[in-house]
């Protein structure tokens, strides 16, 4: 018997032994368990997400809070904070550091853009970060959403 034959005779038993040991017997539905955001899913959203660097303009940030069955989370206690380039910067402004969500588990605040900068065309992103204060810290995940500031002389911008 060569060393092919016993290769063949050993990948055949094996075949026969995996195959006799995984079957599937019971094929039911798994649990339903809800969405898989640590049991609390914020849904951010800037209306609008442009913005003319020019002091005044401004954006509605709207947060929408849901536990792990959807249902809304009432009374939740969030923190902003404003993101350029991964650091926490205040370039611009946030109507409120804090907010916390009411019945339907809603809340929004406003940012309104920074001051222009002479010679700057540049085009900046700034990121605002929102944080539960749940009190458990699986919960205080950030969710973020981003905001681009064009200078004024950008045709394209937002209002």
């Amino acid at each position: 018997m060569n060393l092919d034959a016993v290769a063949r005779a050993v990948l055949a038993a094996l075949a026969m032994s995996c195959g006799a040991a995984c079957r599937l017997t019971d094929t039911g539905t798994p649990p339903v368990t809800g969405p898989s955001e640590l049991g609390l899913s914020l849904t951010l959203h800037a209306s609008p997400d442009v913005l003319t660097r020019d002091g005044t303009s401004g954006a509605i940030v709207a947060v929408r809070a849901r536990d792990a069955y959807g249902a809304p989370v009432a009374a939740l206690a969030l923190r902003a904070d404003i993101m350029v380039g991964g650091l926490v910067q205040d370039l611009g402004r946030l109507s409120a550091r804090s907010v916390t969500t009411d019945a339907e588990g809603q809340t929004a605040l406003v940012y309104t853009s920074p001051e222009p900068l002479l010679g700057d065309t540049r085009q900046t992103i700034i990121t605002i970060v929102i944080t539960a204060s749940t009190g458990d810290a699986r919960g205080q995940v950030p969710r973020t959403v981003d905001i681009r500031l064009v200078p004024p002389d950008v045709s394209g911008a937002g209002p």
